[in-house]
Parts: structure tokens; C-alpha cells; sequence
């Protein structure tokens, strides 16, 4: 064989290998890559502290939620029609949660198994200083000391009131409605605006917080 046809096999076969390495690469990646449709959003994680000593670890999705019951039991139930709260049902509808905002209930067989269940006081604070965080951020850029304290909760953990600190200690409160966190952050006084939110019977516990000691709403009109 003639020297010239030895080098032109020789490069065809470094071609051939060639694509297929490339093609095996694809194919690795193709099987170990999850499209982005099939990722499972979290929209919540709540833990539930229920009568008789029980207690629910809830987590929420668009379209389900996850329970971890006391007695051992893990359940999924999906989304449910309903005209008031959130209803999760099994596929026959032995089984329902409600999550009714301040309280969630299990009915399994038309017994309530987990009855007048209340968020922890440890899952609703960590939930009301994320919120706090996301806010303090969001008004700061991100330049802050990122530390939040709750100083003092009010109506069974229904508002709060604490500190946020930039070098000092600066004030926010906050509220619960519709079981979210409403959260007005105070940088040399707050949004007059944003005070206008706050239910009335919330303004004695935030008093202090709000107005100064001649009676002045510590605030300022952001136009």
C-alpha cells in the first residue's frame, strides 16, 4: 500500500472516532440533563402543631401537597375545587386537607384525624423574617448588615415588630392577611402611603413604632 493512501486511511478513521465522541456526548447529556418542565416548584413548606399533641409537616405545590404526619405517615394530595380555603383531596376523596388560612384540618373517612392544627410559632417567624430580609433588601440594594430581629408579636403571632440593621437599628412591622406577611420597612421614617394598610385594629400595637412622641406619624410621602 502506497504511503499516501495509508495517511488518507488513517485520517478518515480520526474523522469517524471523532463523531462518534461527539454524538456519545450529546446523548450523555441528553439523558442526564432535566428539562426545566419537570422541575417541581416549592411554594411552601409549613409545619402545623394540631390538638391531642399532633402535629403536619405541609408542603405546598402549584397543584398538591406533601404531608408528614406525627404518626409516621407521608400522604400526597392533589388540588381541589372549592369555593372557600384550599381543599386537598386523594384520588376518592376519603381524604381531605383544609387549609382554611388560620387553621388546616385532616379528614380521613369523614373523621377529623388532625383537628384545629395552627402554624408553629417556629415556622411563622422564620417565614415573617425571609419576608422581612426580601424586603430590607429590596429597599437597600442589598447593602445592609443583614441581620433581623422580631422584638415582639402580637394576637397569637397575627403582627410583629422589630429591627433591621445599616449601621443602626432601623424599625419595621408587619401584619398578617390572607395568612401572608405584609411587611413596611422604616429608613428615617416610613412610607406614609404604605401606613395608610395597616388594619386599625393593629394601631395601638404599632403606636410606638409609628409615631413620635408628639403624636407625629414618623413618615414620609414618596412621590
Amino acid at each position: 500500500m502506497q504511503k499516501g493512501n495509508v495517511w488518507i486511511i488513517v485520517g478518515i478513521v480520526v474523522i469517524i472516532l471523532g463523531a462518534g465522541l461527539v454524538t456519545w456526548n450529546m446523548n450523555k447529556n441528553s439523558k442526564t440533563s432535566q428539562p426545566q418542565d419537570d422541575l417541581v416548584e416549592i411554594t411552601d413548606i409549613t409545619m402545623y402543631d394540631c390538638k391531642d399533641n399532633k402535629n403536619i409537616h405541609a408542603t405546598y405545590y402549584l397543584d398538591k401537597v406533601d404531608l408528614r404526619l406525627s404518626d409516621g405517615r407521608t400522604i400526597t394530595l392533589s388540588k381541589a375545587i372549592s369555593a372557600n380555603y384550599q381543599r386537598y383531596v386523594n384520588e376518592d376523596e376519603t381524604i381531605t386537607f383544609w387549609d382554611k388560612i388560620d387553621t388546616v384540618n385532616l379528614i380521613e373517612s369523614d373523621k377529623e384525624t388532625y383537628v384545629d392544627c395552627v402554624e408553629t410559632l417556629l415556622s411563622s417567624n422564620t417565614k415573617l423574617e425571609m419576608k422581612v430580609y426580601d424586603k430590607v433588601d429590596e429597599k437597600t440594594n442589598s447593602i445592609w448588615d443583614k441581620k433581623v430581629t422580631i422584638n415582639e408579636t402580637y394576637q397569637d403571632n397575627k403582627a410583629a415588630k422589630g429591627k433591621w440593621w445599616a449601621n443602626d437599628a432601623w424599625d419595621w412591622i408587619a401584619w398578617k392577611q390572607g395568612g401572608e406577611w405584609i411587611v413596611l420597612v422604616s429608613m428615617d421614617g416610613f412610607d406614609c402611603n404604605e401606613l395608610k394598610q395597616i388594619p386599625e385594629e393593629y394601631n395601638e400595637f404599632f403606636k410606638n413604632t409609628i409615631y413620635d412622641t408628639s403624636g407625629n406619624l414618623i413618615c414620609y410621602d414618596d412621590k
